[in-house]
C-alpha cells in the first residue's frame, strides 16, 4: 500500500525512497501555535498504512485521535507514558539495556542527576559521586543475584536499607547479603562498590543515603514504579 509525505498545498510526495531518490528526511521548524501537528505531523500519520511509526508527543489528544484509526489498519500500538505512567500499555525498563560495568555507572550516574539543578548547583559533587556509587552497587547486587532482574527489585532492596552504629562502624540491613555475595567473588563490581559505601563514617554515609534516599523517592513515583 503506497504512502505519501503531505507537505503542503500541491507539496505530495512518494515515501517511496528508490522512486523519488530522497530520504524521508524532513525538519519542521515553527514556534508554538504555528500549526506543526495539524499541518504536517498529523497529516503523516494519517498516511502512515504500512510503515513503522515512533511518535514522541507532548499533546495527548494525539494518541487519543489516531490509536483508533491505526487499530483499524492493524497496527499494534504501544503507548509508554510518562505523565500517567498507569494510563499507558507498556513500560520501560532500563536493567534490559546493561550490558557493562560501564553501564551500570552510567545509570546510576543518570538518575543520582537526574535533576538539572544540579549541574547549575555549586553544591559539593562528592555527595552525587558517592550516591552513585551506592546505587551502582544496589544494581550490581540486583543483576549477579536475580534470574530476570527488573529495576522494581533495585528499588525494592534499595526500600530494605536501614543504617545503625555499631562499635563505630556502619551496620546496615544489608551487610549479610553482600557479604554473602563477597564469599564468593570478593573483588566483584558490587562488593567494591558497597564497601567505598561501608568505610565512610557513619555521618557521612547517612548524608549519602540521604541524598540517594532523596532522589529516589523524587524519581520514582509510585504510579511509576
Amino acid at each position: 500500500m503506497k504512502e505519501h509525505m503531505i507537505l503542503g498545498e500541491n507539496c505530495i510526495y512518494s515515501t517511496d525512497c528508490e522512486k523519488t531518490g530522497l530520504n524521508n528526511n524532513v525538519l519542521v521548524c515553527g514556534g508554538s501555535g504555528s500549526g506543526k501537528t495539524m499541518s504536517i505531523f498529523e497529516p503523516r500519520l494519517l498516511e502512515t498504512k504500512n510503515s513503522s511509526v515512533i511518535a514522541i508527543v507532548s499533546k495527548r489528544r494525539v494518541v487519543t485521535k489516531y490509536t483508533f484509526l491505526l487499530k483499524e489498519r492493524g497496527y499494534e500500538i504501544l503507548d509508554l507514558n510518562f505523565i500517567n505512567p498507569l494510563e499507558g500499555n507498556c513500560s520501560y525498563d532500563p536493567l534490559a539495556y546493561v550490558r557493562s560495568y560501564t553501564d551500570i555507572t552510567f545509570l546510576a550516574k543518570s538518575i543520582v542527576k537526574a535533576d538539572p539543578q544540579k549541574d547549575r548547583s555549586n553544591a559539593d559533587p562528592y555527595w552525587d559521586e558517592a550516591a552513585t556509587s551506592l546505587l551502582s552497587a544496589e544494581i550490581s547486587y540486583i543483576l549477579m543475584t536475580k534470574d530476570k532482574p527488573t529495576f522494581s527489585d533495585v528499588l525494592k532492596l534499595h526500600n530494605t536499607i536501614v543504617l545503625r552504629e555499631g562499635n563505630g562502624t556502619i551496620k546496615t540491613s544489608l551487610d549479610s547479603k553482600f557479604d554473602n555475595l563477597a564469599s564468593k567473588d570478593p573483588n566483584c563490581f558490587a562488593v567494591s562498590c558497597w564497601k567505598s559505601f561501608k568505610n565512610l563514617p557513619i555521618s557521612t554515609a547517612g548524608c549519602v543515603f540521604g541524598v540517594l534516599n532523596t532522589t529516589m523517592d523524587t524519581i520514582f513515583s509510585p504510579e511509576l514504579r
